[in-house]
């Protein structure tokens, strides 16, 4: 069992990781709400103990934002503070938290505070269905949508139903396997959505379950920010099948599987470390500054092509970089330091580019734990691109001063490839450190030395 301790306070830290020493296998340690959102990103904890009043960013934002969270809603929470506002007190109960204890912290009554949450709250993975099943609660004043939507679901959850959120409140306490994810739709007659939020917390605090994920069903494309802060997610209601899975598949459903989750950072952060890789590269063999472009406008009619695959145990992604067989003439003339063709060193120049690049990618995801094996790169000639970069999770456009130009895109894809030729063992540093021409290239170059050459280049 993992759990994180934020806390900015070290003396505190301290005394909350010896509490903790024998009720976890790993204890993660922040001494800032920034530090604590990284963590809970990257190393998935099973529980956060998370001080209120802490620097850069608070514990009620970490938990606000936890809560919002696609991949983490249901992490059970405790939250510590010398704050006794009852109204700040109220509003993190309405976030489902664990529990709320109060500084100065007294080791004996801590110890066991937090014993009975970890052991109220250990089987929640299990609870949210870990292995591929979890409980649905559809609460829905609208028999017509439940019917609609209730059959759509059943294939991914164990559905029950309430006609209002009274009923709601009942399905939730009579229930033997509690829901652990409850979709509740705007504009219920007296017990409002919020107040099912705030009311099943109640009820599952007390009766030691999971806190579940609550989704906000709206017919408005933009539901109001304050009521949606206190939902994991908003789904826009629709009697189109199509529309509707659609919809299921960006909210509730989404980030269930490793592909979803590869995608979602190639879509939500990986456009950065993909520009400033491609930008350093490009910038370092041409000998001049590189920037991005607009999107619009550019093509690759009779291009070349550089393909990387990395691969995991169940999918793949795939690195593409690309520009018109000028612009590689030119590039790799700029290299080698002469008049150089495709056949005379430009294959090999583009070949070490787009190994670069793909390697550059591998170590960026490596640090985001995603461990993908490399292949060599694919180089193909006749490559074509219409200008359409939809089909990329992310992509860009890249420009050097003197106007070569280069597209470079990244997508995930479902299933593994085959057995990919030309698999390349080596580590990522050794990757790194590869020269950027190849040995072929080096010797199609007699009238440049060994040393110029690198010259050129670093």
């Amino acid at each position: 069992m993992k759990i994180l301790v934020a806390e900015d306070d070290l003396v505190t830290r301290e005394i909350l990781k010896r509490i903790l020493t024998h009720m976890s296998d790993e204890i993660l340690e922040a001494s800032n709400g920034v530090e604590a959102l990284e963590l809970i990103e990257r190393h998935d904890p099973d529980f956060l103990f998370t001080d209120i009043q802490m620097p850069l960013l608070d514990g009620t934002a970490v938990v606000e934002a936890v809560r919002s969270s696609r991949t983490h809603s249901m992490l059970p929470i405790v939250c510590m503070s010398s704050v006794k506002d009852k109204e700040d007190i109220t509003r993190l109960v309405g976030f489902g938290i664990a529990d709320y204890i109060l500084k100065p912290l007294r080791p004996s009554e801590v110890h066991e505070r937090f014993r009975r949450v970890i052991s109220q709250h250990a089987g929640w993975r299990q609870r949210q269905g870990a292995e591929g099943q979890t409980s649905l609660l559809v609460v829905d004043s609208d028999p017509n949508f439940r019917q609609f939507a209730i059959p759509l679901l059943e294939g991914d959850f164990v559905i029950s139903q309430a006609v209002s959120g009274a009923h709601a409140l009942r399905v939730y306490q009579e229930s033997e396997l509690k829901p652990t994810t409850i979709l509740v739709a705007e504009g219920l007659p007296l017990v409002s959505e919020l107040q099912v939020v705030n009311l099943v917390s109640k009820l599952a605090i007390e009766s030691r379950t999971g806190i579940p994920s609550f989704w906000l069903v709206t017919d408005s494309d933009v539901a109001p920010a304050d009521k949606v802060r206190h939902f994991a997610g908003v789904i826009r209601r629709s009697f189109v099948p199509e529309t509707f899975i659609a919809e299921l598949r960006r909210t509730l459903l989404a980030g269930s599987a490793p592909i979803d989750k590869l995608r979602r950072h190639l879509r939500e952060d990986a456009r950065k470390w993909m520009v400033t890789a491609t930008r350093q590269t490009l910038g370092v063999m041409s000998g001049q500054d590189v920037s991005t472009l607009d999107s619009a406008g550019h093509r690759i009619e009779d291009g070349i092509c550089g393909r990387i695959t990395l691969t995991g145990e169940t999918d793949h992604i795939e690195v593409v970089i690309a520009c018109n067989r000028d612009d590689a003439v030119r590039l790799a003339s700029k290299v080698l330091r002469r008049e150089a063709t495709l056949d005379t060193g430009g294959l090999d120049v583009f070949g070490e580019f787009s190994n670069t690049i793909g390697g550059r990618a591998r170590a960026a995801l490596l640090e985001r734990d995603f461990d993908l094996h490399i292949s060599l790169p694919e180089i193909t000639q006749g490559y074509q691109h219409a200008g359409d970069d939809t089909a990329w999770d992310t992509s860009a456009w890249f420009a050097t001063a003197t106007g070569e130009t280069f597209f470079v895109g990244i997508r995930a894809e479902e299933g593994r490839v085959g057995t990919m030729v030309g698999y390349d063992p080596l580590s990522e540093l050794e990757q790194a450190s590869a020269p950027v021409v190849s040995a072929s290239a080096s010797a199609d170059a007699s009238s440049v030395s060994d040393s110029s050459v690198d010259d050129a280049l670093f």
